[in-house]
């Protein structure tokens, strides 16, 4: 979910606290809110306007009541409509909420995180009515699902993004956290019109692999290849994004992660989402899985066949169906095409990044 969609991070310098509050999160919280906040209120955060919402939770701007301006979005997770007698279904949603928190305080506590770019959790807090909340660093900059609604990404800012946000992933796998959800929603800018300042926000569906026992399957590519297969984890993810062995059956693994990000790129630089049909995600596993997909990309998705020849090999190995072959993150981080259009391939007049290898000259010169 987007934190935040302002375009003048500008408007924010030389405003007083009061300036800022009375026009940030109060007259558009009364037009913008209607009753959703009228029997809300949270000890020490004065509640502003909605920044976003999704399947857990709503995000609100925030400011801490002292006179110095701190600004953070809030998740305030979502209990509403949970009206069993036995408060079973209550009890499972407060257990997924606290979990996303101990998953942001976990990665918060881990080494180098206050490098690492995800969305960082600032404080916790209990809303009037029991409800957790998450205070997280606000990013001024919306997110990649905004930024996609209006153009195109050049080839140099989607191996941006890719970069920064498997930078993040790496940081995540490192520590155990695979995220699950990776999605342009979930890509926030923490600054305005700065791709570099990419980060990797909800960890709602997040799972930390230390809490069952993986499946080793030994080394492919030079990484340790582990999975978790449970019926819980089918289906989990987004659809359109969520990597075909968690769609059907249930397996778990880092790689997720890997063909979310796959998916993304593919979005970025076509402006089309992955045909998961074409995947026939009830075989992922069968031998010419890989061929059925690249056959629906080149059938389907506008661009496909106008995007240079090692763009389309790293999105197909990133969206290799079968997890176990995937290519790693550690690979996907030094691909030629990422590398390439990292630093050296120029952005065209038109705003069009040409085949990486060819432009490689005119760069140095």
């Amino acid at each position: 979910m987007s934190v935040w969609t302002a375009s003048s991070s500008v408007w924010l310098r030389n405003k007083t606290v009061s300036d800022v509050l009375c026009t940030m999160l109060f007259r558009k919280n009364q037009q913008q809110n209607g009753n959703e906040l009228c029997c809300l209120s949270i000890d020490g955060l004065i509640i502003g306007k909605l920044l976003g919402r999704g399947g857990f939770g709503k995000v609100f701007a925030v400011a801490k009541n002292t006179d110095k301006l701190e600004i953070m979005a809030c998740k305030i997770f979502d209990m509403n409509g949970l009206t069993d007698s036995n408060g079973v279904r209550l009890q499972a949603e407060v257990a997924n909420a606290l979990a996303e928190i101990e998953v942001m305080k976990y990665l918060s506590s881990c080494s180098l995180s206050s490098i690492a770019p995800i969305v960082h959790l600032l404080d916790v807090y209990d809303a009037s009515d029991g409800r957790p909340c998450a205070a997280m660093e606000l990013c001024l900059g919306g997110s990649l699902f905004d930024l996609l609604q209006e153009k195109t990404l050049t080839c140099r800012e989607a191996a941006l993004v890719i970069y920064k946000i498997g930078i993040a992933l790496q940081f995540c796998h490192e520590n155990q956290i695979v995220h699950l959800d990776v999605k342009p929603s979930n890509i926030l800018f923490r600054h305005c019109e700065d791709l570099s300042s990419a980060c990797l926000s909800d960890f709602g569906l997040s799972y930390a692999l230390t809490q069952t026992e993986p499946v080793v399957l030994g080394q492919r590519n030079g990484v340790s290849v582990e999975y978790i297969n449970d019926e819980v984890f089918e289906g989990r993810g987004t659809e359109g994004y969520s990597a075909p062995e968690l769609m059907n059956g249930g397996y778990l693994s880092k790689a997720a992660d890997i063909w979310s990000l796959g998916a993304t790129l593919l979005e970025m630089l076509t402006g089309e989402e992955v045909p998961v049909r074409s995947v026939v995600i009830s075989e992922w596993w069968t031998k010419d899985a890989a061929t059925k997909l690249e056959q629906g990309l080149s059938d389907t998705v506008n661009g496909w066949k106008e995007l240079d020849a090692t763009a389309r090999d790293l999105i197909l190995a990133m969206l290799c169906s079968d997890f176990m072959e995937r290519l790693p993150l550690t690979q996907v981080l030094i691909h030629p095409w990422l590398l390439n259009n990292l630093f050296h391939a120029p952005i065209t007049q038109e705003g069009v990044c040409t085949d990486a290898c060819s432009q490689a000259s005119t760069a140095v010169e």
